[in-house]
């Protein structure tokens, strides 16, 4: 996942602006490495934002939430394999219940689909036409796009798509 922006890092130039400072111990304060200046100054033509989506942190921030979803994604499929094997009597289906579980884990499939587009417009604003220079960016253009038309266009028509988990699973590499 971090290979994908090597076109450019932050330099010292790029620090984030210090009009306020973040709380000690924020999630702020973390997303920045421990850099206490805040967003506040930042206006959507600033270099700033550029600068931060360019920086490592964001791709350790991705990677993370890469990895959350991936382990959504494990626990999804404990939870289906318990249904079925309660439906072919090998566990109990009190086992295979786990309550609020089906709407926890479509909540989150949003969640994690609005958080990739939003990495994905980031990166495509920062980077422009050189984002797609490389084969593995199309990759996540192809899974947050598959994500959407999953929950959105199929999600809307009560269709089943089969299984697309194997394509978000790739952003992995």
């Amino acid at each position: 996942k971090t290979s994908k922006t090597s076109t450019r890092r932050a330099s010292s130039s790029d620090e984030l602006p210090a009009e306020a400072f973040v709380p000690r111990g924020s999630m702020m304060e973390v997303a920045f490495g421990g850099n206490r200046r805040s967003l506040t100054g930042m206006s959507f033509g600033s270099a700033d934002w550029k600068a931060f989506v360019r920086s490592r942190n964001f791709d350790l921030i991705a990677g993370l939430v890469v990895s959350l979803n991936a382990l959504v994604m494990i626990l999804q499929l404990e939870h289906d394999g318990l249904v079925i094997g309660a439906q072919f009597g090998e566990n109990s289906m009190t086992a295979a219940r786990w309550h609020g579980s089906d709407v926890a884990f479509t909540v989150l499939d949003h969640v994690f689909t609005i958080v990739f587009l939003i990495e994905l417009i980031l990166r495509v604003l920062t980077f422009g036409c050189v984002f797609l220079k490389e084969m593995v960016n199309w990759l996540d253009c192809i899974t947050v796009l598959a994500s959407m038309f999953e929950l959105y266009v199929l999600g809307l028509m009560d269709t089943s798509s089969g299984n697309i988990g194997l394509i978000r699973l790739l952003r992995l590499l």
